[in-house]
Order: structure tokens, then C-alpha cells, then sequence
């Protein structure tokens, strides 16, 4: 099951996080928390702190983290120029597999 958001919301909600917060508060627990417990629901404890101990985490302990927080994707309409998708193709055809 996906979510579904228009690529307009889902580039407004982008902007203001990129644009309008100061790292300072785009960083801080208290004002990523909301957004984070929507996403994540009960693990998002595990994720907001997967970030300070990511490097410390075997390979099958990091392989679990993205197991048990797998999320339904975030999907909406793809708005590509024309010549985007062209650049796309020559460079899946020239480096295959």
C-alpha cells in the first residue's frame, strides 16, 4: 500500500523543510518528531537515532533496521521533460545490467 501525494504537496512540504527551516531547527528531535511518528509510527525512536549509530551497526543489524522500518512509499504522478527521459535512456543504454 502507497501513500499517495501530488508531486505539488509533496514539493511545498520540500521546500518549506529545505527552504524556511534553519538546520538548526530542521535537525532538532523536537520539530522532526511530528513528522517522523507519521512516517515511521512505532519505530521512530529506532530511526531518529539510526543516524548516530548507523556506523556502529553490523551488516545484519543494519540490514534489520531497514527491514523492520520499511514504510509504504510515498508515490504521485512522475513529471519528467522529454528530454530528461532521453538522457535517462542513452545512459541505461550505454552502462546495461
Amino acid at each position: 500500500m502507497a501513500i499517495r501525494v501530488s508531486r505539488n504537496f509533496s514539493l511545498a512540504v520540500q521546500y518549506v523543510l529545505d527552504e524556511w527551516l534553519p538546520p538548526i531547527l530542521r535537525d532538532s528531535r523536537w520539530v522532526m518528531y511530528l513528522p517522523m511518528k507519521l512516517l515511521f509510527g512505532t519505530h521512530t525512536r529506532e530511526m531518529m537515532d539510526f543516524k548516530d549509530g548507523a556506523f556502529r551497526l553490523s551488516e545484519a543489524e543494519f540490514s534489520g533496521v531497514y527491514v523492520r522500518t520499511e514504510v509504504p512509499p510515498v508515490v504521485g504522478p512522475v513529471q519528467l521533460h522529454s528530454k530528461s527521459i532521453s538522457a535517462c535512456l542513452v545512459q541505461a543504454s550505454e552502462h546495461p545490467g
